[in-house]
């Protein structure tokens, strides 16, 4: 029943927003911010391990949030729209480089690492 009711706040939620389309309210869909919603949603700790999530410290500031895992990880890819959350490179990064990358495995994105997108390898950010 709980996990119904957190669905229900998540699609009401959701509907109010002009740039989320109704259809990526589904929990886990192949989109990068349905998943990283969905985490920042679940504000509880009972309300992240009923997602099946994660409840910890997360970021420099070490504030507790949600994390989820993404089912793709691992899974090579050229550009972030191919990840649930990001197509990252692990190693040997070269700036504009032509690179093949892996979907990154969670929602917790804390730290430095270079993102690939349309089949180029981008700076390396750092999310805090």
């Amino acid at each position: 029943m709980f996990k119904l009711l957190v669905m229900l706040a998540i699609v009401i939620n959701f509907s109010a927003c002009n740039k989320v389309e109704k259809s990526s309210v589904v929990v886990k869909t192949n989109t990068q911010a349905t998943l990283a919603q969905l985490a920042r949603s679940l504000t509880t700790k009972s309300a992240c391990i009923a997602n099946n999530g994660i409840w910890r410290k997360t970021g420099t500031i070490q504030r507790h949030s949600c994390v989820l895992m993404a089912d793709d990880a691992g899974k090579s890819c050229v550009d972030n729209s191919q990840c649930q959350v990001a197509c990252v490179i692990k190693e040997n990064y070269v700036r504009g480089a032509q690179m093949i990358g892996q979907c990154y495995e969670s929602t917790d994105q804390s730290g430095c690492r270079a993102y690939v997108n349309q089949g180029k390898s981008e700076g390396i950010v750092c999310i805090d």
